[in-house]
């Protein structure tokens, strides 16, 4: 999962982040922004701005590696055109 909340949510007593699920399977979706294995994943993945929810922050085990600061504003400038067009 990619988190897409900034520190000013995920500073509140809440307990949750905001994240986009993110697959290693490619299919090619116009919405699916492409994250390579510089950011520290083992194989070429893709975040799907289609599939963001909010989870505890239990829930996080391990940090798997860092997307780019561009890689996360162009999944939430997709999620926000998703939720436009679609």
């Amino acid at each position: 999962m990619l988190v897409l909340s900034g520190p000013s949510y995920n500073e509140l007593r809440n307990e949750q982040l905001i994240v986009a699920a993110i697959t290693s399977r490619q299919r090619g979706l116009p919405f699916h922004v492409p994250v390579d294995t510089d950011c520290g994943l083992r194989m070429p993945s893709w975040v799907q701005s289609e599939s963001v929810r909010a989870i505890s922050v239990q829930r996080v085990i391990r940090q798997l590696g860092r997307a780019h600061p561009e890689t996360v504003a162009g999944v939430r400038n997709r999620v926000i055109n998703f939720l436009r067009d679609w």
